[in-house]
């Protein structure tokens, strides 16, 4: 029975003392002295006092949160960055009546980016802008069943369908056009295989992807469909 005791009775103290210096948190208040007498082992340091040790933690804490509200407020400036060119984009496109002005305007936005894209188009006899429709059916099919924008990785099979050079080790945007992506697909592809990821906002090029298909429509029903 008493050796049971002793085994309890440093766990017991311990609590006790924590418990009461909790139940009375302006202990090292009334007893200041004490409080500077104190030393805390350190891995590092060997010892530091109590004071030295609060200080410690605060000077942290406080290096964590500017460390914090820097990323933050580096954030809110790429975003605003990212808002005023996609804005400008689409108030450029808006006012565009041919292929080869949104081909103009859609690279000067990727080369911005440090992208690549391009414009792809059913039914459409230029090159640059064919996308053959039949062929094309299994990459809607695997890459857009969650919806009209895909982000992330392809096959390299895929890629060679949009892009004329393509790092297979890359990652990309890809955005159908038109109500029921019947028009076309836009692609916007990285050599960083991690810059485009499904996770990603896609409030941008959702917007982008919209105004481009309404030029698209409205070309297409002008029959000014032209470079």
């Amino acid at each position: 029975m008493s050796h049971d005791l002793e085994c309890d009775a440093p766990a017991l103290c311990d609590a006790t003392v924590a418990q009461y210096l909790r139940d009375n948190p302006d202990f090292f208040m009334r007893h200041e002295p004490l409080a500077r007498e104190l030393r805390i082992p350190h891995q590092e340091r060997g010892s530091v006092s109590l004071v030295e040790l609060q200080l410690n933690r605060l000077r942290q804490r406080n290096e964590a949160l500017e460390e914090e509200i820097t990323l933050l407020m580096e954030m809110a400036k790429r975003n605003e960055r990212l808002a005023n060119l996609f804005y400008q984009t689409q108030h450029q496109l808006h006012q565009c009546r041919d292929l080869g002005a949104i081909d103009l305007i859609l690279k000067t936005l990727a080369q911005q980016l440090n992208l690549s894209v391009t414009l792809r188009l059913y039914d459409q006899q230029r090159p640059q802008h064919q996308l053959d429709r039949e062929r094309f059916a299994p990459v809607v099919k695997a890459r857009f069943m969650q919806g009209p924008i895909y982000l992330g990785r392809i096959r390299k099979v895929e890629a060679e369908q949009l892009f004329e050079q393509f790092s297979e080790f890359g990652s990309v945007a890809l955005i159908q056009l038109g109500d029921r992506g019947e028009l076309g697909v836009l692609a916007f592809a990285s050599a960083d295989g991690a810059h485009f990821q499904p996770q990603m906002d896609t409030l941008f090029i959702t917007q982008l992807g919209e105004q481009v298909s309404c030029q698209l429509t409205q070309m297409q029903q002008l029959g000014i469909c032209r470079d």
